[in-house]
């Protein structure tokens, strides 16, 4: 079914893929990243070069797709990330990785603050640039509420992921099902990363993790239950 799916957009739009949003994610994103950090600019400063703003902008740089069609300017997109994913793997590398940490650690608090509206226009839209450190401190001097609303959001993720990971490994479902398990919720993970990364992208997998982390609640406390009866 996808692959008729990905034949009926060829023949509609000329562009093959699934979905135009992955090709254009990995040029005015991962590429675009991955640019800014070879070159020590900022992803804003490459993506306004690029075009990302609007089609005016996008066209401005590229003049000479004004008669392409949105299927070939999309097919241009992928081609030319993958060309500069490839010269630079390294960086590529560096960048996916640090965006899966941040899918996994990052605790919601700032989100959780904004869906209530009451998050503080100067404070950082994430906490998560290169100097995230000196970020937290200097967010924890002017809203304290919210540095400690994040650390307890974290304690409660940190604590999942522990009981997660007892829960995994004493687990009776053999080794076969852990590892499609284990590799399952790693691509998510590894997948999310990027310039993209935000914690929301944990979704799919948290149900699972939950699961696990109960198991491992359970068997935490009969254990500690079985040796204070001893």
């Amino acid at each position: 079914l996808l692959g008729v799916w990905q034949v009926r957009n060829f023949l509609e739009t000329g562009f093959g893929g699934f979905s135009s949003v992955a090709a254009k994610n990995l040029y005015f994103y991962q590429a675009a990243g991955v640019r800014a950090g070879v070159e020590g600019r900022t992803l804003d400063y490459v993506q306004e070069q690029i075009g990302y703003a609007d089609e005016n902008a996008y066209l401005h740089a590229h003049p000479e797709q004004r008669g392409w069609s949105e299927g070939q300017r999309v097919d241009f997109e992928r081609r030319e990330a993958m060309r500069v994913l490839k010269e630079h793997p390294v960086e590529a590398a560096r960048l996916q990785l640090k965006g899966a940490a941040i899918v996994a650690l990052t605790p919601g608090a700032a989100d959780f603050f904004k869906m209530i509206g009451a998050y503080p226009n100067d404070a950082p839209k994430r906490v998560v640039a290169k100097n995230w450190v000196g970020e937290f401190l200097e967010l924890t001097g002017e809203h304290i509420g919210v540095a400690l609303v994040m650390i307890y959001f974290e304690c409660i993720l940190l604590g999942i992921f522990l009981f997660a990971l007892v829960g995994f490994w004493r687990s009776s479902i053999g080794r076969s099902k852990k590892a499609l398990m284990g590799g399952m919720i790693l691509y998510f993970i590894l997948v999310s990363g990027g310039m993209q990364a935000v914690g929301r992208y944990r979704l799919p997998v948290m149900p699972i993790l939950c699961l696990l982390a109960a198991g491992g609640v359970q068997r935490t406390t009969n254990r500690l239950g079985t040796k204070r009866a001893q």
